[in-house]
């Protein structure tokens, strides 16, 4: 090559060195800078006739001059030297990032002579790659879920937010399909149509829809879609920023439910909600203005705040406006309750009070409510006069009224209270202990006890102290109530000193009346006793009379005895029967019997007389009557017999009908008619009172007590009945009674439960030697009489004394034992037979044969030890009965303890009992 070329060619690569968009630079092999072209001028800002002949140092920052160097260095040695990126500085000191390439330069020798460095400004580059680096770090940390999906809906990229959102790490979800994942089954056919819509190069923005979380759960979202393409403008795939709005919507929900709710209450809220400002606008009021001022919300905006005040009543204007300037000028205070005119005239009373004040937009602005407290002020008016009238009635009641503190010291009393306890007035009371007005403190502890634990005592009854020492007696009734020093105790008391008075007055005459009653009784048991016993000798006589040889005239005679004492002994029946009922002490046996057998035996007593005065006499029983039922046979018969007895007695043509039916509730209704004389309308009413006839002049003509139908009444009454009749004078009579009896399965009665004087006398299988004690010859003489006629042998003594004598002398296999004897009772000799037997282990039947028929003389009978009791005038077949049983038990007795001990010696008087 020609010099000319070779000059040629060092120009044109100078040119191209000059001219090229990169920072080209040489420098000698100590770093001083022997080249600079345009482009490293732009670079770092230092012309060309500036910086040859400086060292490249000058270029390189401090912290990275070492590094330079070393470079320089390495390629002395004749390393190679990859291009790197670093920082230079410009002229002007700024800090720039730039990509260097240096290579060594040789001369032809291969001697290294310098370096030739490339340098390019990479700021912008790093700037970008910055960027982009902090966009990735966003898109990761984002707290919304940012996704891209594949043209066929499968996931590609997935950051930190919506693995909040949905629960999938990025792990889990990459590369799998979005319909497996986190589209519902339902959302698939509107995803499927967003996809499309992105597709077509649509941009959907912010749209609600419901996703899978992992767990299972729904998750509301919120969703942006957009198309991705490339350089080219193709779609690629489909992007989506996602925000859950689960949350939100529950907050929205919320803010939606408290807005009804602040709407409801605002349409509901009695007060008026009131919003003014200073230009004198009213801002809000609530709709139930129209009821408070009669005025429509819109006419109430259209006048402005006036229209609030110029209704305010006269006497009150002033003192409103005044007060209300002040709270909106200076904050004072608002709160006040004034009249206030309606639009229709009317006064109606409110309560006006503001909330705040604040300013806004240069204006300031007032909140208050205001509430109609018409209906408030006329209770309020009528509680004062209410309470007005308490007071007066406090003050002027005649029962004493008070209130005292829990403490005991009177806080109130009226005069009549003050009055009662022997004070002058109320103010010589009040501030008193409550101890003044008690005698006894442990009164007042009970009270208070009783006050502790309910709260309140009714109708006590307090023996108080007067202020003078005198006694009185009240009746308190007492509350607890809360009061102004803490809980109080108010109540009312009334002076019942005049009533204690009385009832110790009407104790003292009830115990006088009981004592007269139990004189009356040990009266009646005496005259029983005194009648009884020589009665018994009269019939007793009589029928041993009448069971001998006699001529009909004196038969006739005996017999007419014996019907007048059989009289007199129903008379006395009577007045016995009477009298247990009235002292309640009459007791009902329940044994079962057949109410058929009953009645019908009953009525053919009376068939002889009923023929005799040519009655028709009949009986008549409903079908569905019971044929066993459980209750007193006795009493039953006791009852148709005086019915039937009366029915004869006042009926002397015609019928007599008895009839029983079983009513609806069970019980038995029985009745008796007859076509006698009838009883008058005014008798009718007392007719079952005791000693009542329905004409007392019949009491010549007919006969009786007039107890009858006293002692029928009781029965009934203690059979659970009512008795009544129906009658007309001259048309007959018909009474009725119900009664109520308990049912029973079992056939009708056997003797063990039919009625004592309807069996037949029984009598031991071998005669007996007897023991006789009454005081009584007459009495000694009949019962002997009697019981040899049985066959059996006795032996008579006149006391219960001798009675002992005569067993300690001879054995008897029964002891017939009168009750009331000289020198020693038969219940003390009783007492003394059972004692002396614990010993010789062997029982003595005692009857007990006396003329006590009183309630409680049986049971005394064999409480002190006796087998059996018959009263006197003696029956004859009860009393052989009275023997029978008792002889019959102690058989009985004596087997079963045969069964538990050993065998006892032969005894000589043993009696087989077998009937």
């Amino acid at each position: 090559m020609t010099n000319k070329s070779a000059e040629d060619a060092q120009k044109f690569l100078a040119s191209i060195v000059e001219h090229a968009e990169d920072a080209i630079i040489g420098c000698t092999p100590d770093g001083t800078i022997e080249s600079w072209n345009q482009a490293a001028e732009k670079l770092f800002g230092y012309g060309s006739q500036e910086i040859i002949g400086e060292n490249i140092l000058v270029l390189a920052p401090e912290d990275e001059a070492a590094s330079v160097n070393a470079i320089i260095q390495r390629m002395k040695r004749g390393e190679a030297v990859h291009p790197f990126d670093g920082s230079g500085v410009t002229k002007d000191g700024r800090r720039i990032e730039i990509s260097c390439s240096a290579s060594p330069v040789k001369d032809a020798d291969g001697k290294f002579t310098g370096v030739a460095a490339i340098l390019r400004d990479i700021s912008d580059r790093r700037r970008a790659d910055e960027a982009r680096a902090l966009l990735a770090a966003v898109v990761e940390y984002s707290e919304e879920g940012i996704i891209a999906v594949s043209l066929d809906k499968r996931v590609l990229s997935w950051n930190r937010g919506a693995q909040a959102i949905y629960g999938f790490s990025a792990e889990d979800i990459l590369g799998k399909s979005v319909f497996s994942t986190i589209i519902p089954p339902e959302r698939v056919e509107e995803y499927n149509g967003f996809f499309a819509r992105v597709l077509a190069g649509e941009t959907l923005v912010q749209f609600e829809s419901e996703r899978h979380h992992k767990d299972g759960r729904r998750v509301e979202v919120s969703l942006t879609y957009c198309p991705i393409k490339n350089p080219k403008g193709e779609v690629i795939g489909v992007s989506a920023i996602v925000r859950d709005i689960t949350r939100a919507k529950a907050t929205q929900q919320a803010l939606r439910e408290a807005n009804e709710n602040y709407r409801a209450l605002i349409q509901t809220i009695p007060d008026v909600i009131w919003l003014i400002d200073s230009n004198d606008r009213i801002k809000f009021l609530s709709p139930n203005t129209e009821k408070v001022f009669g005025y429509s919300v819109e006419e109430c905006y259209a006048r402005g705040v006036p229209i609030l005040f110029e209704s305010v009543h006269p006497d009150e204007a002033q003192q409103v406006l005044r007060a209300f300037k002040l709270f909106f000028e200076e904050d004072a205070p608002f709160d006040m309750e004034f009249r206030l005119r309606r639009k229709d005239g009317e006064w109606r009373w409110v309560h006006n009070r503001a909330i705040q004040t604040f300013e806004k937009d240069g204006l300031r602005y007032a909140s208050g409510l205001l509430t109609d407290i018409t209906q408030r002020k006329a209770a309020e008016e009528s509680l004062r006069e209410s309470e007005q009238r308490c007071r007066l009635l406090f003050e002027r009641n005649l029962a004493g009224v008070f209130r005292c503190s829990q403490v005991g010291s009177f806080l109130d009393c009226n005069d009549a209270g003050a009055k009662i306890l022997g004070y002058a007035s109320r103010d010589d009371l009040i501030g008193r202990s409550v101890m003044d007005v008690f005698f006894d403190p442990a009164d007042k502890a009970t009270s208070d006890q009783r006050m502790a634990q309910y709260g309140t005592a009714s109708n006590q009854e307090l023996f108080m102290r007067r202020k003078d020492g005198s006694a009185v007696w009240v009746m308190a009734n007492t509350t607890m109530v809360p009061g102004a020093t803490g809980t109080e105790i108010e109540g009312t008391f009334l002076d019942i000193t005049l009533l204690k008075q009385a009832e110790e007055q009407m104790r003292l005459a009830k115990e006088a009346a009981e004592s007269a009653n139990r004189a009356k009784s040990e009266f009646l048991a005496n005259m029983s006793h005194e009648i009884r016993t020589p009665m018994n000798g009269v019939i007793g006589m009589i029928d041993l009379a009448l069971d001998t040889n006699l001529t009909p005239e004196q038969r006739d005679y005996l017999s007419t005895v014996r019907s007048s004492a059989g009289a007199l002994l129903e008379i006395i029946n009577d007045i016995l029967d009477f009298s247990k009922i009235e002292a309640r002490k009459l007791e009902l046996e329940r044994v079962s019997f057949s109410v058929k057998e009953v009645v019908r035996a009953t009525v053919k007593e009376f068939a002889v007389q009923a023929r005799n005065k040519q009655l028709s006499l009949q009986c008549d029983f409903s079908a569905d009557l019971p044929d066993t039922v459980i209750g007193d046979p006795g009493r039953l018969r006791q009852i148709m017999m005086n019915l039937v007895g009366n029915a004869l007695k006042f009926t002397n043509q015609g019928e007599i009908m008895v009839r029983v039916q079983q009513l609806q509730d069970n019980s038995l209704q029985f009745s008796v008619s007859d076509t006698g004389i009838g009883i008058s309308a005014d008798k009718q009413k007392t007719i079952f009172e005791a000693f009542i006839q329905a004409d007392t002049s019949s009491t010549r003509h007919y006969g009786g007590t007039g107890l009858g139908l006293a002692i029928v009444s009781q029965l009934v009454a203690l059979m659970q009945g009512r008795i009544w009749l129906q009658s007309k004078p001259g048309d007959g009579s018909t009474f009725y009674f119900t009664a109520r009896f308990g049912l029973a399965t079992a056939i009708p009665a056997t003797e063990e439960t039919q009625p004592r004087e309807e069996r037949t006398a029984a009598a031991p299988s071998r005669k007996l030697h007897i023991l006789v004690a009454d005081d009584n010859l007459v009495n000694l003489r009949l019962a002997r009489s009697l019981l040899a006629k049985q066959g059996h042998s006795v032996v008579t003594v006149g006391s219960g004394r001798e009675a002992l004598a005569a067993l300690e002398q001879r054995n008897f296999d029964l002891v017939l034992m009168d009750v009331q004897m000289p020198d020693m009772d038969g219940f003390e000799a009783t007492k003394v037979i059972r004692a002396q037997e614990r010993i010789s282990r062997k029982h003595l039947p005692i009857v007990a044969m006396t003329a006590h028929a009183m309630i409680g003389d049986r049971e005394r009978c064999v409480a002190a030890g006796m087998d059996a009791y018959v009263t006197k005038p003696v029956d004859a077949n009860k009393l052989f009965d009275a023997i029978a049983d008792a002889v019959h038990k102690d058989a009985a007795s004596n087997a079963a303890q045969s069964e538990n001990t050993p065998p006892p010696a032969p005894m000589p008087n043993r009696i087989d009992l077998d009937r």
